[in-house]
């Protein structure tokens, strides 16, 4: 089975998924936008963070926890979901 599949159905579980799947890409993806940050606008962190975002919500979503820590699912979906929400904030305020 495709990574990106396995990935988005929550087969990696809560904390790779949170962690290592979304919490360090958007660490990188700001990072690398505030050294590229140019008037050209050919890179925009805040556009792709909102995509993977999304796609990591989706992913959040369909996990599945053994030892019902569903809490810890619910904390991670509602703070990607602001962070989505913030970031389109922050496009119409450049």
């Amino acid at each position: 089975m495709s990574s990106h599949i396995k990935y988005i159905k929550g087969e990696y579980g809560l904390a790779k998924t949170f962690w290592l799947f979304w919490f360090l890409p958007v660490v990188v993806i700001t990072i690398v936008d505030m050294f590229t940050r140019s008037s050209s606008g050919l890179f925009n962190g805040n556009i792709l963070i909102i995509i993977w975002s999304i796609a990591t919500l989706f992913a959040v979503y369909n996990t599945t926890n053994d030892n019902n820590k569903n809490v810890w699912k619910i904390i991670s979906l509602i703070f990607v979901s602001l962070t989505v929400i913030t970031r389109i904030f922050a496009i119409f305020v450049e």
